[in-house]
């Protein structure tokens, strides 16, 4: 960049550290060691929000902003004069627009993209996409069937939890009359987990709004386990097509909403600090300790085998010594002759 055939020559302070920020986000540059085109692609890359080039025909550098809507941008040279020099810092600033529309003749509302949202119009569940100027007519209901389904999916992975539970603490007999217990069978964790999720989803909440349980709902508890079913579909149709209100207070309630409730007992149990974190840290800690009690008795019962291995062989080398004496006084006593 030293070289440059700029107005302004761009200098970095005299030491290589120049700095420059583009929407507060900092950009380094070294007046002899960088290009521009290194420059352009460090703001590119950045966390800045803007698109860096370089217009060949207006012969001038542009900044455009990543972001829809009426944005500006903020320019700071810190060490050194890289915006000045370009002319970032003296050119025009061509602010976007936003859409401006209301609703229902109402107040003048506005989006940063062409896309109206629920954070922009307040209307929980809108997406609209804009596309040309002028006045639409848009209905806005309730969509009853992505509801029923999230309904009938969170029924399903209830049940599917109860069963996984119920699968691991049954017990089980085969046609010759043995008894397997499952792999929890002992363990009151996971049965205390059944029947604390049974009583949450059946239990009654005192409300205004008609709906106080699943019961109300059509789904009950089949009777013959902790899984729930849809005994009474038109009930669930009828409240989420007159009373959505209620169905949603129900699972959403901040106090005594099922969902709540649901959420707060899981993290109780399965959060960083809950319940079966630290059953399963007793549990490896637990086998910790008898992994270290066999491999104490294997050190014992290597300890004996060796001792018992070492006075086995002081035997055999005995005994071979004794056979050799014995060998001996034989062949020398065997040998010796009587005179008269």
């Amino acid at each position: 960049m030293a070289q440059a055939n700029f107005t302004t020559a761009i200098t970095d302070g005299g030491a290589g550290a120049g700095e420059f920020k583009i929407n507060g986000v900092s950009i380094s540059f070294n007046q002899t060691a960088d290009s521009v085109q290194n420059v352009i692609d460090r703001i590119n890359n950045s966390g800045a929000g803007v698109i860096a080039s370089y217009d060949t025909v207006n012969d001038r550098f542009v900044l455009s902003s990543k972001s829809t809507g009426d944005m500006g941008v903020a320019l700071e040279d810190v060490t050194g004069n890289f915006l000045a020099a370009t002319g970032l810092t003296t050119g025009t600033l061509e602010r976007g627009k936003d859409l401006l529309y209301s609703i229902d003749d109402g107040g003048q509302l506005s989006s940063k993209s062409n896309t109206i949202t629920e954070d922009s119009s307040g209307l929980a569940g809108l997406s609209i996409n804009v596309f040309d100027e002028g006045t639409t007519q848009v209905t806005v209901a309730s969509d009853s069937t992505t509801i029923k389904k999230a309904i009938t999916d969170f029924l399903g992975e209830y049940n599917n939890l109860q069963k996984l539970i119920d699968k691991n603490v049954a017990s089980t007999t085969d046609a010759k009359g043995k008894v397997t217990a499952g792999l929890l069978a002992q363990d009151n964790d996971a049965s205390e987990i059944a029947s604390s999720l049974r009583s949450m989803v059946v239990q009654h909440i005192t409300t205004a709004l008609g709906v106080n349980s699943l019961d109300d709902l059509g789904i009950k508890s089949n009777g013959d386990d902790d899984t729930l079913e849809l005994d009474d579909e038109s009930k669930l149709d009828a409240a989420l097509a007159n009373n959505l209100t209620g169905v949603t207070n129900l699972f959403t309630d901040a106090t005594s909403g099922l969902a709540t409730r649901l959420a707060a007992y899981i993290e109780k149990t399965t959060g960083d600090d809950g319940t079966l974190v630290a059953h399963q840290k007793t549990l490896a800690d637990q086998m910790t300790d008898i992994d270290d009690q066999v491999a104490q008795m294997e050190r014992i019962v290597q300890d004996q085998k060796d001792s018992m291995t070492a006075k086995f062989i002081a035997m055999e080398t005995a005994q071979a010594q004794i056979n050799q004496q014995l060998q001996y006084l034989q062949k020398n006593l065997g040998s010796t002759t009587t005179s008269k």
